[in-house]
């Protein structure tokens, strides 16, 4: 079920919603949907259901920031702003990694999935 809804956002977080929106080629709409997601999702994993757990192991950056982070790593000369779009898609990338690291650990721990076995 979509919904829509009108919230009025204070000053700060709408501006720093923008500038997310402008370096990610993401709609204002879409990086606070991304936002609300990310926090639900960062409830204490060992609160989540077998379900969501699961989830949240299977997680990924969505594509098209996923494509941006690619494009900028491949990128042989950046300007001061695409180093900074690079540095906050880093930062995006590197929080959900670890979160889906725990994740996994914990599902591993609860019989969900198999043990990873070494290489």
């Amino acid at each position: 079920m979509t919904e829509s809804v009108n919230i009025r956002l204070q000053g700060p977080l709408l501006q720093q919603a923008r500038e997310l929106a402008a370096i990610t080629d993401s709609t204002l709409q879409d990086v606070l949907l991304d936002w609300l997601n990310f926090s639900l999702s960062e409830q204490p994993l060992e609160s989540l259901t077998d379900g969501q757990l699961l989830e949240v192991c299977s997680l990924d950056m969505p594509s098209p920031q996923r494509e941006q982070l690619n494009s900028l790593l491949t990128s042989k000369a950046r300007s001061a702003l695409e180093e900074t779009k690079l540095n906050k898609l880093r930062a995006v990338y590197r929080l959900g990694l670890v979160r889906k690291a725990k994740a996994t650990r914990l599902a591993i721990e609860r019989g969900l999935t198999p043990p990873i076995e070494p290489s």
